[in-house]
């Protein structure tokens, strides 16, 4: 999800006027946007962007939150004609890269404040590929209009910075994969360079081309699906679950396959 600015750019520039060192990181169009406000350069501030997918409907992602904690809480029962009261029960954590599993099958989780009958505060974790919200945002169901023409791929943001997950890294240099997490860091200015150089870490080197192998996302924009209209349309009538799971679920002999894959998987057979 992407972070409510609010008055951070006012704030940032104060900041940089007194003299002070600001690191400010966000999504490309988020240091972008601060360079236009800004409409100068500073050599106190150094700016770190992330490899962007897309950012997700807010909307949408307030939607999601509320059916799936009734549903969580309500133990299987769907509950869409009133959200639950503050008083309730609240999400003490949400994790969109749990390792829980592993790092490429990464889990979403959900903590909430309600309890079991056993007093264990109820978690709900899935993968990424049984996560209804994951599965619409990696299908690009949901996205905000202008991610599906972004202005600063290709590392237009203006970045000093640019970091993400090391996606293919098992096929890059295997001997650095452990399925732990691995990110890999783009320096785009001179002033990136030598923040860099002055951290003291073992660095590795790969190429540029590598990266964007595994990360289209860096120099290519979602298209549109041709379900996104479909997905708005259903919203009002049948909420985002329904709506999200209908219009993501895989053919039926692919998720045998699947099924059998895991199975394997966990039998170590794979």
């Amino acid at each position: 999800m992407q972070s409510s600015t609010g008055d951070c750019f006012i704030k940032t520039e104060q900041l940089l006027k007194q003299g002070r060192r600001v690191l400010y990181s966000g999504t490309p169009c988020q240091i972008a946007g601060l360079k236009r406000f800004l409409q100068r350069d500073y050599d106190n501030l150094i700016t770190t962007d992330v490899i962007c997918h897309g950012v997700p409907s807010p909307g949408v992602w307030q939607k999601y939150l509320s059916e799936e904690t009734a549903h969580q809480i309500n133990k299987g029962r769907f509950v869409y004609f009133r959200p639950f009261r503050k008083d309730e029960f609240r999400i003490i954590n949400i994790s969109f890269r749990d390792k829980y599993t592993s790092w490429k099958q990464y889990s979403f989780t959900l903590s909430l404040s309600k309890t079991n009958e056993c007093g264990e505060s109820l978690c709900y974790r899935r993968t990424r590929e049984e996560n209804i919200f994951m599965r619409g945002f990696t299908s690009d169901l949901y996205l905000r209009p202008s991610c599906y023409q972004c202005p600063t791929k290709e590392l237009k943001s203006g970045s000093d910075i640019t970091i993400g997950d090391f996606w293919g890294i098992e096929h890059i240099m295997p001997h650095l994969d452990d399925d732990r997490g691995l990110c890999c860091l783009l320096v785009n200015t001179e002033r990136g360079q030598a923040l860099v150089n002055s951290i003291d870490a073992v660095q590795h080197e790969a190429n540029y081309k590598d990266i964007i192998r595994y990360n289209p996302s860096l120099v290519r924009s979602s298209e549109i699906p041709s379900k996104r209209m479909e997905f708005f349309s259903g919203l009002p009538k049948y909420g985002m679950l329904r709506t999200t799971e209908r219009l993501t679920r895989n053919p039926f002999i692919l998720r045998c396959k699947n099924a059998i894959h895991n199975s394997l998987k966990k039998l170590g057979l794979r």
